[in-house]
């Protein structure tokens, strides 16, 4: 499977073990920190997501919120970074 995480690189490390757990591999990472902005190429990968992350720490902003709004118009599902964390621990709970 397939995810874009929007996070700080902190956040993504955290995360990114839990990500492998529940069987997401392909991993397209945008550090929020960078205030330049979300591009085009990004936007452009939302269609081919099995998952949008955001972490606590992505910043909204209009690029962010095309980037939400083209995943839910494909239902592409839009989770919180420490959802991620907690899938990760049912799966090993056998839930």
């Amino acid at each position: 499977m397939s995810g874009m995480v929007i996070s700080s690189v902190e956040n993504f490390v955290n995360m990114s073990g839990h990500l492998e757990d529940i069987g997401i591999s392909n991993i397209h990472f945008y550090n929020s920190k960078n205030h330049s902005g979300l591009d085009t190429p990004m936007i452009a990968l939302v269609p081919f997501l099995d998952f949008l992350i955001l972490g606590d720490d992505a910043h909204i902003s209009p690029s962010l919120q095309q980037i939400v709004s083209e995943a839910h118009a494909r239902h592409i599902p839009v989770l919180k970074g420490e959802c991620i964390k907690n899938i990760a621990l049912q799966k090993d709970m056998g839930c």
